[in-house]
């Protein structure tokens, strides 16, 4: 029981009682690597058995782009979900039998999933996942996040913290942790969306930039909410031009 005990991390004789009335318990997940030294040790009464199931190597790292799938092989969220029928492969009940030359005959034969390949930088994306796990408690935020995108929109790095572990996702009940953030949270796009405003405004012909505009203060009060300038001294007015740079 101590060999068990220590291998996976339980205590079995709690295990039993919790389950009087089973047959068979499941106590764990063994590591491939360890496979062959637990066969040869494991005391009588336990087994082990071979199953397949996705591991994530990368963990919290990547975990909020490429997801997880359930107990049943489904994709759940992220690229597990979106690409879930490209990459479960195609599932198969086989006949086999025996022809009178003692070969072995297949009805059909069952087809792996496709590969997917991501524009995602390993390095770029280790990168961004330790600067924003830094940033989170230097400042002690609820949340940081944070995209790296080349200039033909290709994601280099997408990632927010605190985040979770793909392979033990059912450790979090809190939802906003397996969520998407970047792609999911509304915020307000500040400065970088004045070029959007300022070239609908310049295209519509009633305005050349350099008129002065009410900038309220840097107060502005929207649905119950107040957006506020960032800077420290607050504008009354400013010409468009001031405003874009």
């Amino acid at each position: 029981m101590n060999f068990v005990d220590k291998v996976f991390n339980i205590n079995i004789q709690d295990i039993i009682q919790e389950n009087p009335k089973k047959q068979y318990i499941n106590i764990g997940i063994l590591p491939i690597k360890y496979y062959h030294y637990v066969k040869i040790n494991i005391p009588l009464g336990f087994g082990l058995q071979k199953l397949q199931e996705r591991y994530y190597p990368y963990e919290n790292t990547v975990s909020h782009i490429i997801g997880f799938v359930d107990e049943n092989g489904n994709g759940v969220i992220g690229v597990e979900k979106q690409y879930n029928m490209y990459l479960e492969g195609q599932k198969i009940f086989e006949k086999v039998y025996l022809t009178p030359y003692g070969n072995l005959n297949y009805t059909k034969i069952p087809q792996n999933g496709d590969n997917i390949h991501l524009t995602i930088n390993e390095t770029v994306q280790s990168y961004l996942h330790y600067l924003l796990k830094s940033t989170l408690k230097k400042h002690k935020a609820k949340m940081a996040m944070g995209i790296v995108m080349k200039p033909d929109g290709a994601i280099l790095a997408m990632d927010d913290v605190p985040g979770y572990n793909d392979n033990k996702y059912y450790d979090y009940t809190n939802y906003s942790r397996i969520k998407d953030m970047p792609i999911n949270f509304l915020f307000e796009p500040g400065s970088v969306f004045k070029i959007v405003t300022m070239s609908s405004a310049l295209n519509s012909g009633i305005f050349n930039g350099h008129e002065t505009l009410w900038c309220d203060n840097g107060y502005w009060p929207v649905f119950g909410h107040v957006i506020e300038d960032v800077e420290d001294n607050k504008h009354k007015v400013r010409s468009g031009i001031c405003i874009l740079k």
